[in-house]
């Protein structure tokens, strides 16, 4: 079944814009850099006795600790949400799908976020991890946006009485 791009809602249209922008930034290696520290003059000393030092920053993509964790839920929610938006009869009926969608977006941004905030040493967050910040947050917000006007609730756990004492 084939779906047009343009009859999706605007919310559907943004999260699956923001989730494929999102993996795309996470593959760049400015999401945490890292200066060597490496001078103009030490860089030509060095050449002169044979040694190349090719740059002066080591860059990580966000795939690195448990930034993976948190893509590979980013990655979840965007195929959950292709999945109910392109392919709607093969997921189950009855399941809070939305709700789903929006606890894996939201729960991969954090992480993402988390780990860029809280790495070791002097790394700076580069132009690619505040992009990524933007697009994942921006899924976070359209899943948001799906769920609460899909008309879906959050299911109640604790639906009986408790014991008596």
């Amino acid at each position: 079944m084939a779906t047009d791009i343009k009859a999706l809602d605007k919310n559907t249209q943004g999260a699956l814009i923001a989730g494929v922008l999102g993996f795309i930034l996470s593959l760049f290696s400015y999401y945490i850099s890292f200066s060597t520290g490496v001078s103009d003059s030490t860089r030509d000393i060095a050449k002169k006795a044979g040694v190349n030092i090719p740059s002066d920053r080591i860059g990580f993509t966000a795939w690195e600790s448990y930034a993976t964790f948190g893509m590979i839920l980013v990655l979840a929610a965007l195929a959950v949400l292709a999945v109910r938006t392109f392919a709607p009869a093969t997921l189950p009926k009855d399941v809070p799908w939305n709700l789903i969608t929006l606890g894996l977006a939201g729960l991969g941004t954090f992480l993402v976020i988390l780990r860029a905030l809280t790495w070791p040493g002097s790394g700076n967050i580069g132009w690619s991890g505040y992009a990524l910040f933007v697009a994942l947050l921006a899924l976070s917000y359209f899943a948001f946006a799906l769920f609460k006007s899909s008309g879906e609730k959050i299911p109640e756990f604790n639906k009986g009485t408790p014991p008596a004492a």
